[in-house]
């Protein structure tokens, strides 16, 4: 549950400098990711029980269709975020700097996809082929996915001496409305 909350929130421009969010994202949020975290608890349950019961491939089907697809649902907010980057782009002087974090969301946006993907259906498609004795190697792929993954997003994300970090400069009219709120309060 929080990986999803904080990859939507990232991809929709979310910080401490600006917290926002539209109301659609909003309801995306408040619905998909409960979603999400039921039907990853449902998988849970029902890969503990025995395939001999009634039903147990059926359901365990459903849960894994119903999770791929509350992945797929959570990254729609990224897909808005970089279309409103853009269209803020072509009409706001302050383009470049809108162009250069439309590329940085990109490659969160890319490596988000990927990492769904991979962990969600070629994992499951490697659980699902694979003999008894090689299942491990199921396993093995999708915490090497994990690692990679995290990796790269705390590289991205990383604290860079002299404030070079693309994602958190502000502008000069960001700064001084910060400053303008920090004297308020």
């Amino acid at each position: 549950m929080l990986f999803f909350s904080v990859v939507v929130l990232i991809a929709a421009g979310w910080s401490y400098m600006k917290p926002f969010l539209s109301e659609r994202e909003k309801q995306i949020l408040l619905l998909v990711v409960p979603l999400q975290v039921f039907a990853n608890v449902a998988i849970v349950v029902i890969d503990e029980t025995t395939p001999a019961s009634r039903n147990w491939f059926s359901w365990r089907d459903i849960w894994h269709v119903i999770d791929i697809l509350c992945c797929c649902a959570i990254l729609f907010p990224i897909v808005w975020s970089i279309r409103q980057m853009r269209e803020n782009a072509e009409h706001d002087d302050k383009a470049a700097r809108v162009l250069s974090k439309l590329v940085l969301f990109r490659q969160f946006y890319i490596s988000v996809v990927s990492y769904i993907y991979f962990t969600r259906i070629i994992v499951y498609l490697l659980d699902a082929t694979l003999p008894y004795q090689l299942i491990w190697i199921s396993a093995l792929a999708n915490e090497a996915a994990t690692v990679l993954f995290f990796l790269f997003c705390g590289l991205q994300f990383r604290p860079v001496v002299g404030g070079m970090n693309p994602y958190f400069q502000l502008d000069t009219e960001e700064e001084l409305e910060l400053i303008g709120q920090a004297t308020r309060a």
